[in-house]
């Protein structure tokens, strides 16, 4: 649902003034949810790629995603397991990756900055989008790191560089209470997406939603 415009097209208010509306795509009905000013937000959806990555006249704009085959078709209560990844590279004249935006399971923004196909600068955002956290390391871009909010309990993020001899530049690994995804991001432009629900949790499959 990070990318389909969604329509209220009823309201309820119950006898104890629990306040709900009703929520449509353009081409099916989704059910009633909760209003509140933190739980359901008016406006347009902005394309990740184009807020928060600029291209210049020498670069070009290459978007990646996870085919639904392969993030597969299990949702759960606090993951969106079934969100295929997306991963936007800036490329340069001499197919190479400048910059890297990579959108995991969970939605966040992660912005990777490559030099010589060595990682400079790593932007993460919050879910609205906002700057969260800088990382410029040289020992943390050469390695790995973690990238945990605090307020999101049992959800992070683990960004992986690979040595000079690698054929690959980074992996981007979500992990969640119910599942866990990953993306591999290749020097040639390559990408690989990967989605695994654990066994032993409480999934369902997505028809149940619709």
């Amino acid at each position: 649902m990070a990318t389909t415009q969604l329509y209220a097209t009823k309201e309820m208010v119950t006898y104890n003034g629990m306040h709900y509306v009703y929520l449509e795509t353009a081409k099916r009905p989704l059910g009633w949810v909760y209003k509140s000013s933190k739980t359901l937000i008016a406006g347009w959806y902005q394309d990740p790629g184009k807020q928060l990555l600029k291209t210049t006249s020498h670069e070009k704009m290459i978007v990646k995603k996870q085919s639904k085959k392969s993030a597969g078709n299990r949702v759960d209560a606090s993951d969106s397991t079934a969100l295929p990844q997306r991963v936007y590279l800036i490329r340069n004249k001499k197919r190479h990756t400048m910059r890297t935006l990579v959108m995991g399971m969970d939605n966040r923004p992660i912005v990777i900055h490559f030099k010589h196909n060595r990682a400079v600068k790593v932007q993460a955002y919050q879910y609205w989008r906002q700057p969260w956290k800088t990382i410029t390391s040289k020992k943390k871009l050469s390695t790995h790191f973690l990238l945990s909010h605090d307020f999101i309990e049992g959800m992070y993020s683990t960004v992986h560089f690979y040595s000079k001899r690698s054929q690959k530049l980074v992996r981007v690994k979500t992990l969640g209470s119910n599942s866990q995804a990953a993306v591999w991001i290749y020097k040639d432009g390559r990408v690989m997406f990967k989605t695994k629900p654990y066994k032993y949790t409480a999934n369902y499959p997505l028809k149940d939603f619709n």
